[in-house]
C-alpha cells in the first residue's frame, strides 16, 4: 500500500508508464484511492509534486501555449479558467535529491546527507523526511514553508516568491559544502517519489526517517 505525505490532496500525482506520463485527474485522499490508480495503470515509477496546489488535477508543469485567435468565446473563458486554476500555489516543501552516480562511493552520499539535515537543523527547519529511493535518497524538508516565511496574497506572485526562498536556501546549503543534485531543489513545479511504491528498477521506494512528531504521513485506513 503507497504512502501519502501530509496534504496530499493538494498534491499532483503523476505515473510513468512505458511509453508516456499520465497525470491522475483527481485529487487523492487517502492510500487506498491512490492504490486503485496503481492497480489499473501498472505505472513503472509514481510521482507526487513536492509543492502544493488548490486545484492539482489541473496543474501544468509546462508554460501554458498560446491562446489561439480569433478565438469562441466559450472556449475563451474555459482557457481561461483553465489558466487561473493553474496557478492557484499554496506552498511548498524543499526537497535535496542525492544520487548515488554522483559520489564516489556510499559513505560520501551518506555523510552529504548528514550534513544536509546537521545544517538545516541548524537554521531552524527540524521536520525531515527521508526517503531510499531507487539508486540514493531524497530528503524531504516539511517545514520549510514555515521557515520561509512567505506572506504574498497572489497565488502566481506567492510561487514566484516560494522560487526565490528556494534558491536562497540553496546557495546557503551550497556554501556549507553540500553536494546533491541542486537543480532540483530550486523548482517550485518539482516532482518527488511516493513512498511503498516501486522505482522502474525494481526497488521500493521506502521511508527511512520522518518527524516523530506530527502528521506528516498517511497509512493506509
Amino acid at each position: 500500500m503507497p504512502i501519502l505525505f501530509y496534504k496530499s490532496n493538494f498534491r499532483q500525482y503523476r505515473f510513468r508508464l512505458k511509453d508516456r506520463f499520465i497525470k491522475i485527474r483527481e485529487k487523492i485522499y487517502t492510500p487506498v484511492q491512490l492504490k486503485q490508480y496503481l492497480d489499473a495503470y501498472n505505472p513503472i515509477d509514481c510521482y507526487q509534486t513536492v509543492s502544493l496546489w488548490k486545484y492539482p488535477q489541473y496543474l501544468g508543469i509546462k508554460k501554458l501555449a498560446k491562446i489561439p485567435y480569433p478565438t469562441p468565446k466559450p472556449l475563451l473563458q474555459a482557457e481561461r479558467l483553465r489558466r487561473f486554476q493553474d496557478n492557484l500555489f499554496l506552498g511548498s516543501d524543499f526537497v535535496l535529491d542525492f544520487d548515488q552516480k554522483d559520489y564516489k562511493n556510499p559513505q560520501e552520499m551518506q555523510a552529504n546527507i548528514v550534513l544536509a539535515k546537521q545544517s538545516l537543523i541548524k537554521l531552524g527547519m527540524t521536520k525531515h523526511i527521508l526517503m531510499r529511493t531507487g539508486a540514493g535518497q531524497q530528503l524531504l524538508v516539511a517545514d520549510f514553508w514555515e521557515w520561509a516565511n512567505i506572506h504574498v496574497a497572489y497565488p502566481k506572485d506567492r510561487e514566484y516568491a516560494c522560487l526565490r526562498s528556494m534558491q536562497r536556501l540553496t546557495r546557503t546549503l551550497l556554501d556549507i559544502g553540500i553536494k546533491w543534485d541542486s537543480a532540483v531543489s530550486s523548482d517550485t513545479r518539482r516532482i518527488m517519489r511516493c513512498p511503498n511504491t516501486l522505482h522502474r528498477n525494481g526497488n521500493m521506494i521506502k521511508l527511512i526517517e520522518w518527524p516523530k512528531a506530527g502528521d506528516y504521513l498517511i497509512f493506509n485506513e
